[in-house]
Formats: C-alpha cells, structure tokens, sequence
C-alpha cells in the first residue's frame, strides 16, 4: 500500500528488481536507503522491520526504497522529499471555476456541490459517477500550469472552465491517470468536455451512461424527479428506492449531530437498497446523491 501511495504522491518507480520506467533522477542506481534520519518511527526497533537510525534490515543488509521492487519497507530521503513537495503543492488552492454567462443572471447553487471525476486513457475520457453534496468533497488545486481543464455547460446556457491536474497511474497496464474536480452545483448539465492544451479529448462511457443519456428528459426534468426517491425505516434498517433509469446511481453519507461522516452506500445501482443504520446516532440527516456520469442532484433528510 505504501508504494502504490506513493505513486499517488508523484513518484516514479526506484531502480531496483526490475521495476519499470525508474525515475532517472534517482541519486544512486540499486534504490539504497541513506544514512539520512529522516523517520520518527515506533518501529525504530522492531526486529521485523529493522531500525531506522541505521537503514539496515534484521540480517543486517541494506534497506532499499519500497519505490523498488526489492521488498523495502520505507521511503529514501529522495521520494519522501519528492512526495512532501507534491503533497505541499496540493494546498494552494485555486481560484473559484470561471463562468462564461449567456445572461447576466447570478450563479445559484442550489443543490450543493458537484463532484465530476473520472479516468484519462489513451483510448480517452471515462467519466464516473458524479456525486452531489452539501459541502465541497475536496478543495479544488491546481498547478498554475495546468494543461487539462473541464468545461462543464449547463442547459442554463453557462459555461463553467476548471483546470485540475490528472495523478498518473504508475503500476496500470495501459498509461492512465485519474481527475476529480468539485463545483457549485449547476443544476442541469447539457454536455461536459475534457480538454488536454486546448483540445477537446475524445470520451469513454460506460453502458450504464449510455442507458441514462438514451432515456434522459428534457431541461427541467431533474426538479420533477424529486418524488421519484423513497425511503423508510424499520427496525434499524434503512429501506431506499429511486428511478434507476433517470438516475442510475446512488451514494448515500450520514451527518452525525456533531458533524461526523460516515458513508453508507457508494454508486449503488438497480433502484433499491436496505442498509443497517442501528448503530448510528438519532439526529442527525442522510444526504443522497442520486446521478449519472454527467450531474448529480442530493435530496437529504432528517433521523
């Protein structure tokens, strides 16, 4: 999990058992650990893992980077740099979307936040599920040298322009990498395009996003899917149902009174479910988002 972590991080393999594309810059050429202190660890004697103050494992060989394929357990001082500076670099947020307006109208977000993620792929865009909440999912960061940006128009008539940075999939067969942008949410969405240097890139569905774009209804329609969800509880269940056909895809997160967060469902599918909610306290609210690849809308009530 710590390797893959850090690929998540930004770093490239390390040079060692035969993994593929080593990072160059790679200060030596078999992924040695330095002798550099850079671990404040409960491990530090641990027979099983060896000792930090020396990069040695318990036979007394020499500990590799676990960027390797070379059984390593921790980072060199190369890669934890390399993945502090990117994880440092993901705190400068960006400013809000620009919207290109059709009319002079105010933005109103009715319905929360959108959340629109998806895979870049060499055969082009694939979009997930977009998911609709009361509060931003993440903060919203960019380099100011973006080369990718979402275009999100709304039937409105507006359009919404988010530059975001793709992390790169390093262990995937095909070259990969995965984006996840949050907006107000727009309401009705027309199209939404995925662009690479100004290019429009080519995009990827599901069947299930397929299915939703054949029967989907025309502007306005998604206020009038209101009374389209159901729910009900008994005996510590929690009994959903919702038009899977207009909208093929359910999440589902409880908000304690104290503001906790725990998640009951994600992209649940056929049009029903029953969770268990006897362990969760009274008070609080459930919000649902109910969506295709393209927008999300969340209904939220009370416990």
């Amino acid at each position: 999990m710590v390797h893959e972590m850090g690929h998540n991080h930004s770093l490239s393999h390390a040079p060692c058992g035969g993994a593929a594309s080593p990072d160059p810059a790679f200060p030596n050429t078999n992924a040695d650990l330095s002798a550099l202190p850079i671990y404040n660890s409960l491990y530090d004697n641990d027979t099983q893992i060896g000792t930090l103050s020396a990069p040695l494992t318990p036979s007394n060989t020499q500990m590799k980077d676990v960027m390797g394929y070379c059984g390593g357990t921790w980072f060199s001082d190369f890669s934890y740099v390399r993945a502090q500076q990117f994880a440092e670099s993901r705190t400068l947020a960006i400013p809000q979307p620009l919207v290109l307006a059709a009319t002079g109208a105010d933005i109103v977000a009715a319905d929360g936040y959108l959340t629109i993620s998806g895979e870049l792929t060499a055969q082009g865009v694939l979009l997930h599920p977009a998911t609709a909440s009361a509060a931003r999912l993440r903060n919203d960061t960019a380099g100011a040298k973006s080369t990718y940006e979402l275009r999100v128009h709304s039937v409105a008539g507006q359009t919404y322009k988010l530059p975001f940075d793709p992390v790169s999939v390093a262990d995937a067969k095909d070259e990969t990498s995965h984006f996840w942008v949050s907006m107000p949410n727009p309401g009705d969405i027309a199209t939404v395009e995925v662009l690479h240097n100004g290019q429009v890139l080519a995009m990827r569905q599901p069947s299930q996003v397929q299915r939703f774009k054949a029967v989907s209804q025309p502007s306005g329609a998604a206020q009038g899917m209101a009374s389209s969800v159901g729910w009900t509880v008994q005996n510590g269940r929690l009994n959903l149902t919702w038009n899977a056909v207009q909208e093929p895809f359910l999440s589902l997160m409880y908000v304690a009174p104290n503001g906790d967060k725990t998640v009951l469902g994600n992209r649940l599918q056929n049009g029903s479910a029953t969770l268990d909610i006897g362990g969760l306290p009274s008070g609080g609210r459930f919000d649902l988002s109910l969506s295709s690849a393209m927008q999300a809308r969340l209904v939220s009530f009370p416990h």
